[in-house]
């Protein structure tokens, strides 16, 4: 990843966006006040991410917490390719919203004790009409706003229960008793209006749920939600407190974002060290798959945590630790049966597609 610029342009010769990307720069430099101008500019979108998904503010505050927090410790982890910085707040805000969803739904199914108790949930759920709270919460301006109009009201009631509950395409047609396939093709057409509308083009993949970054961007266009003033106030000095104290870094297991490194190797960065050059990252193999020769100017650890890989005609298992001295030269290494490394290097290397497919095509 590209470093970003630190030092912005004068502020009148600079949009909102890219302001918005300085204050991420300045927060890699762990700049508090960029922290906070940051949330001043943003809170009202994030915030109204999370409450339109969990619909209390109790929880919404949690969510933007968590959000801002994230975003402090990861900020070297944005990426402008995925879009601008309000997409990427956005994403995962909506992410965080669905998950802790996830969670109180699962809760509340352990604590229904009668069937009726199921019914009447069931009852406030449909009375709520999730086609009409989707289209009232839209900027109509909005070329989003625009494209779901010219849906049927099924099918952005499909979409709505994606992106408000997250429901799967199985658990919506249980939900409305609508057949699988019909949910399934409401979703789809709904989704690739949606991208036409965003100039991202029709193709879809075959997903079980709504793509974070369509959520993200279908977010973009609703409008924001002003938190009372107390709460917005609490949750900025709530924020900037926990920016200011020491404090132990967690990256949960579904945090963080894998990527493509070479065909067969997907790795997630975990802690990234600039200052010292250094990466600590998790490297997931696919059976098979190989690591080209290359050689490093640091140190470089390797533990393997999960299945096996031979270099240079050893095997080493889960529990195997390996250290490489700096200047040292690696022989191809290969996963026969896959395996997942947790590895502390330089900086990896971010591969261009380009040079992705010319490694695939000489078999690297």
């Amino acid at each position: 990843m590209s470093r970003l610029p630190v030092s912005p342009p004068p502020a009148a010769a600079i949009d909102e966006s890219t302001r918005l990307v300085h204050l991420v720069a300045r927060l890699c430099e762990r700049d508090q006040a960029a922290l906070g101008e940051l949330y001043d500019r943003t809170v009202d979108r994030v915030y109204g991410t999370a409450i339109r998904v969990l619909g209390r503010p109790e929880d919404a505050e949690e969510v933007v917490c968590e959000v801002y927090q994230q975003v402090w410790e990861g900020a070297g982890h944005y990426d402008p390719g995925r879009g601008g910085v309000l997409a990427w707040l956005l994403r995962i805000a909506w992410s965080r919203a669905v998950d802790r969803l996830r969670r109180e739904r699962a809760h509340r199914s352990r604590l229904v004790a009668h069937p009726q108790d199921a019914l009447d949930t069931y009852t406030l759920c449909e009375e709520n009409d999730p086609a009409s709270r989707l289209m009232a919460v839209l900027d109509s301006r909005s070329a989003v706003a625009h494209a779901l109009e010219t849906l049927s009201v099924e099918q952005r009631r499909m979409l709505a229960l994606a992106f408000f509950e997250d429901l799967s395409h199985p658990e919506i047609a249980a939900r409305t008793g609508v057949a699988l396939g019909t949910v399934k093709s409401h979703i789809r057409r709904g989704l690739q209006a949606l991208r036409r509308a965003l100039g991202e083009g029709a193709a879809m993949t075959d997903r079980r749920r709504l793509d974070p970054d369509l959520a993200a961007r279908l977010a973009e266009s609703m409008t924001p939600v002003t938190p009372d003033p107390a709460r917005r106030l609490a949750m900025r000095e709530r924020i900037l407190a926990d920016a200011a104290a020491p404090a132990t870094r967690v990256l949960r297991a579904d945090e963080g974002e894998w990527r493509e490194f070479v065909h067969g190797i997907r790795i997630k960065t975990l802690r990234r060290d600039e200052t010292a050059g250094t990466e600590t990252s998790l490297w997931r193999l696919a059976p098979g798959a190989r690591v080209p020769p290359h050689s490093h100017r640091h140190e470089e650890e390797c533990l393997v945590l999960e299945g096996s890989i031979v270099h240079d005609g050893v095997e080493y298992f889960a529990g195997d630790y390996l250290l490489a001295p700096a200047g040292a030269r690696h022989k191809p290494f290969v996963a026969p049966q896959g395996a997942l490394l947790l590895i502390r290097s330089e900086l990896v290397p971010r591969l261009g597609w380009l040079t992705r497919l010319a490694l695939r095509l000489i078999g690297r």
